[in-house]
């Protein structure tokens, strides 16, 4: 999940539980790389859009505000994921407490989502800098 190189634990990611169980590495949010449930942002970027959304991503100012909004909701979630790294039980959330999750359950699930969050920011830049690219040449 890492630099274009897959980081393991005893078989497990870092964005499955039992990774942090057995004593995995906590990644700092730089090394977390941009994937959707472990693999590569795939080529379609309609993943990330409802049908509605999806009408207007020809429109360069709808897609940059998408951006805008991607990367203030990644800044959330690396927000969240450092509060999981330093509270340790005590950032738990109530539903953690209540379901009985863990620590390793809210590492890996709050990794996943700035893992997630990441790959919809690289895949709208990179739709963005299409436009950016027919818009000079004219």
């Amino acid at each position: 999940m890492t630099g274009g190189r897959e980081i393991k634990h005893q078989g497990y990611d870092p964005g499955h539980p039992w990774y942090y169980k057995l004593g995995g590495r906590i990644l700092p949010p730089d090394e977390i790389t941009p994937s959707i449930f472990g693999r590569d942002v795939p080529a379609g970027i309609e993943i990330f859009f409802t049908r509605k959304d999806l009408r207007h991503l020809d429109d360069p100012d709808f897609v940059r505000k998408k951006i805008e909004e991607a990367e203030k909701t990644l800044k959330e979630y690396i927000n969240r994921y450092l509060e999981v790294i330093d509270g340790g039980e005590d950032a738990l959330s109530a539903g953690d407490k209540l379901f009985g999750f863990g620590i390793e359950t809210a590492l890996s699930l709050t990794l996943s989502h700035v893992s997630y969050q990441k790959a919809q920011v690289k895949a709208l830049k990179k739709l963005y800098a299409k436009y950016d690219i027919q818009l000079s040449l004219f």
